[in-house]
């Protein structure tokens, strides 16, 4: 997810907490900044996809896997 107040990413973050290592990344766009809140890095492809189920269950339907 990605929010343009910190707080906002804060309060994320802190939620997303129990699912794994979470983590904010500020991102200077040209619509300003924003603050990404990332969980990761993931053992595997398994992890993720069901670290993204559990997420999804919990309410947050935006969530998805970013591959760097």
């Amino acid at each position: 997810a990605s929010f343009s107040d910190p707080s906002s990413a804060n309060a994320l973050k802190t939620r997303l907490a129990s699912f794994g290592a979470a983590r904010i990344e500020p991102a200077n766009t040209q619509q300003g900044m924003f603050y990404r809140v990332k969980l990761g890095p993931m053992r595997d492809e398994d992890m993720a996809f069901r670290t993204l189920a559990r997420i999804r269950a919990a309410g947050h339907d935006s969530a998805r896997i970013v591959v760097n």
